[in-house]
């Protein structure tokens, strides 16, 4: 039976956010302050310095932290073995009891190990008990504040959808925390009067427990759910790009926008929301409240809670009791792909323990990968090691340019050049030159001609290897440089549908692994795919992949 969000009862006393100083709530609304403080009278974390649950006044804590689950701290004893308190929080592996450093924990090799342990003179015997975590006291100390936040985040949705009427509400929804906090301040303001809806990229390397929760979710607050996935199989793209890391993000662009821009293809105009905290990282740390997305550029994204802490998060999901996704309660701090470039060793850990399948499916790929790179010098205790220490997540681009195309200046007088290509042109080549201008075709004979009077001509016939350009203008080397990133993409494409977001017309349509097509109806030439810098190079394959078909001069 489904729920209406706005009827949701809450651990909340009252709703006046009043006592919450100007100052603070300043410092709250644009996230300058982001350090946490801690009451010693009533043993809790407090996002700002004044206890409301007993007028005290904190002492300074750290940045943020959250609240240590049950079975997490189950995992946690068995680590340092040793009972442990309910209430510790834990930050960046780093583990707190009533506001004192506890311990720290290093993850090494697949291994967990205390690195800086206090519990000697922080603990006595405890004994815990198995049921759930109370935060109760934790959310009195702090309600005021949590109220604030809400009316501020509930404002801001408030005005931007009475900004954007014509756009449809929809919550970006990851399976994360922070997202399912959006859903409910979305729907919770919103939600009697126009039609909230959820969409979840399904990167088919979610955390097992993250799909069936999205749609339990949805389920429970009776919001309609659309779910996509890209057309393309992550480890086919990987034997194709070589496997992804923190510098090589192309799974990002692959797996989240391109499901993201076929979503974007049925709607007409949304306004997007996601649950992005500026405290998650320092890439998020600049990020605007409202922005568009240059890998979908018919999306507008508005992001309510930029500025709460994750303590925020975990302390409003308990207030309102919001079901959240179970793969936190083995202790992940962040739920998202079970494997990723940006994840800490101590989920590499937490992966091994809990999903040893997927880690083994992931190694035995990056065993293809080492043994092809380094066919010579294959060592498989040397690829062991460096999966173990993760090493893989360094990696860089190292790209080999291989001749494909030989560009000669047959008139440089007159601004004509010739394209010599190692493969004969075919119609999906073609494709790939519509942004130019008007393709006329002449079937008879196989000859084709695309002019931009304001640029260039290009000309050829199909099954042959040469390609002519004449250029119009003074800009030859701007010019040249933007036709010849376009042959470069069809050179080099997988397949991959990255650039599909970057036509604002919807005309670019890419089926996983066998085509590439322009809708001559829909393109206007506005030649948005061709300046495209969504990757360094505007392309996932000119980005990202190893040896790469290019163009020589002579």
């Amino acid at each position: 039976m489904s729920t209406r969000i706005w009827e949701t009862n809450t651990v909340f006393s009252y709703p006046e956010y009043e006592s919450v100083k100007a100052g603070v709530r300043d410092s709250l609304s644009n996230g300058s302050d982001q350090r946490l403080y801690w009451c010693s009278k009533c043993d809790v974390p407090l996002l700002t310095p004044i206890c409301y649950r007993c007028n005290s006044r904190g002492r300074r804590f750290i940045v943020d932290v959250k609240p240590v689950f049950v079975e997490e701290r189950s995992i946690l004893e068995e680590i340092c073995g040793r009972n442990l308190p309910d209430n510790l929080y834990t930050a960046r592996n780093r583990l707190y009891y009533k506001g004192r450093f506890l311990m720290s924990l290093t993850a090494n090799n697949g291994h967990v190990t205390v690195t800086r342990d206090h519990t000697d003179s922080l603990l006595e015997d405890v004994v815990h008990s198995n049921g759930s975590i109370s935060l109760e006291p934790v959310i009195a100390a702090n309600e005021p504040v949590l109220r604030f936040l809400e009316q501020q985040a509930m404002d801001s949705i408030l005005e931007i959808t009475q900004e954007y009427p014509d756009r449809k509400p929809v919550v970006s929804f990851s399976g994360g925390k922070d997202s399912a906090v959006v859903a409910h301040l979305v729907a919770r303001t919103v939600g009697a009067t126009k039609n909230v809806s959820l969409f979840f990229a399904d990167t088919t390397l979610e955390h097992p427990e993250t799909n069936d929760y999205v749609k339990q979710f949805a389920e429970y607050y009776g919001l309609p759910l659309t779910v996509e996935q890209a057309d393309c199989d992550f480890f086919q793209m990987c034997e194709q790009l070589e496997p992804p890391s923190r510098i090589m993000r192309w799974c990002c662009t692959v797996f989240k926008a391109n499901p993201l821009n076929a979503y974007l293809r049925e709607q007409e105009r949304i306004l997007s929301f996601d649950g992005i905290r500026r405290a998650e990282s320092n890439r998020r740390r600049n990020y605007e409240r409202i922005s568009g997305n240059k890998k979908a550029l018919r999306q507008l994204v508005f992001r309510p809670i930029l500025n709460w802490s994750s303590l925020a998060v975990w302390l409003y999901i308990f207030a309102y009791k919001i079901p959240y996704n179970p793969a936190y309660d083995k202790g992940y701090a962040r739920v998202g792909c079970v494997i990723c470039p940006f994840g800490t060793d101590f989920n590499d850990f937490l992966t091994r323990k809990n999903y040893p399948e997927r880690v083994q499916s992931w190694e035995t790929m990056l065993v293809r990968y080492f043994r092809k790179e380094y066919a010579d010098e294959f060592n498989p205790e040397l690829a062991k090691e460096w999966m173990r220490q993760g090493l893989w997540k360094q990696r860089k681009p190292h790209h080999r340019n291989q001749r494909a195309a030989v560009r000669m200046a047959t008139c440089p007088s007159l601004k004509e050049y010739a394209y010599h290509l190692d493969f004969s042109i075919d119609a999906e080549f073609l494709e790939y030159l519509k942004p130019f201008g008007e393709l006329a075709f002449i079937a008879e004979t196989g000859f084709f001609k695309i002019v931009d009077e304001q640029r260039f001509c290009i000309s050829g016939m199909l099954g042959d290897d040469l390609l002519t350009i004449s250029f119009s203008d003074s800009r030859v080397r701007h010019n040249m440089f933007r036709l010849e990133r376009q042959v470069k993409k069809a050179m080099n494409c997988v397949k991959c549908g990255a650039c599909v977001g970057t036509c604002p017309s919807r005309a670019i349509e890419v089926q996983s692994g066998t085509s590439f097509v322009i809708d001559e109806q829909k393109c206007t030439h506005c030649l948005s795919c061709v300046r495209s810098n969504f990757t360094h190079y505007g392309c996932v394959a000119l980005s990202y992949k190893g040896k790469r078909n290019w163009i020589e001069e002579v």
